[in-house]
């Protein structure tokens, strides 16, 4: 055991890799330091490499864990030869518990949690570009950041947020407090929210359009002696033509009631 490390990611509580070293696990801490420059690089590859590098284990007792089931050691993926230790999923839950013996122990262990390591504005990206009213809410607060000449948000929306979104609020404008627009993580995602904001305000423009274009197409179907029922009935064929450029003339024109399908 004198000899052996682990390297644990973590991702707040959930164990993503675990490096394994049967020899020189005096390197962990080497390792977990290289792990954390490169968080947002992580793959069972990758720590393999690094391991490798740093000396920390041997190709004969190296081995990478990751949370898919998998084994990964400088030979490649190993489905078997492995003690059963490494394939107990409790186990590898455990990122201080060391598959090469019964016992767990190991001389030298570090656990690296990447999520310390995160930007707030990547790890609540989803939240911020979901499609519903929080995250409608979270984008604002983004652009408030980022513009607060172009863009405000009312803050009364908070006495109504859940614990997962307003830790989210809390924690990226914290982050903002300190890092400002020196987070290119940041930078990034309130670009992402501006597109956003220009595709939508295109679409509502372009739903709009139709609206009164359908209205013409209403009034053209009444002209025509035709049941202005049909703009409501083939909406989405009339949605296709609109799309397409047809006037509302052409399109009430063109426009026929659906045929009953026989059964």
């Amino acid at each position: 055991m004198g000899t052996q490390g682990i390297v644990s990611v973590v991702r707040d509580d959930r164990v993503m890799f675990k490096v394994v070293a049967g020899v020189n696990g005096f390197r962990a801490a080497e390792l977990a330091a290289r792990v954390r420059e490169r968080a947002g690089e992580l793959s069972a590859q990758m720590l393999l490499g690094e391991a490798v590098a740093l000396g920390f284990g041997s190709p004969e007792c190296l081995v990478v864990q990751s949370d898919d089931g998998t084994n990964l050691m400088v030979s490649g993926v190993v489905t078997s030869d492995l003690d059963a230790l490494y394939c107990d999923r409790d186990k590898f839950a455990d990122p201080r518990f060391n598959p090469r013996w019964s016992r767990g122990e190991a001389e030298y262990t570090e656990v690296v949690n990447v999520a310390l390591l995160e930007s707030p504005f990547q790890r609540h990206r989803e939240k911020v570009m979901g499609h519903y009213g929080t995250s409608a809410w979270l984008r604002g607060v983004v652009m408030a950041m980022w513009n607060g000449t172009d863009f405000q948000v009312g803050l009364s929306k908070l006495t109504g947020l859940d614990q997962a979104h307003f830790s989210a609020f809390v924690e990226m404008t914290t982050h903002y407090h300190k890092a400002g627009e020196n987070d290119p993580v940041f930078m990034q995602l309130a670009e992402d929210v501006k597109t956003r904001l220009v595709e939508e305000r295109r679409a509502a423009e372009l739903e709009e359009q139709f609206s009164d274009w359908l209205y013409e197409v209403a009034d053209s179907l009444r002209v025509l002696h035709k049941p202005t029922s049909l703009a409501e009935d083939r909406h989405e064929w009339l949605r296709a033509r609109f799309k397409a450029g047809a006037s509302p003339t052409t399109a009430a024109a063109e426009c026929q009631p659906l045929v009953p399908s026989e059964d």
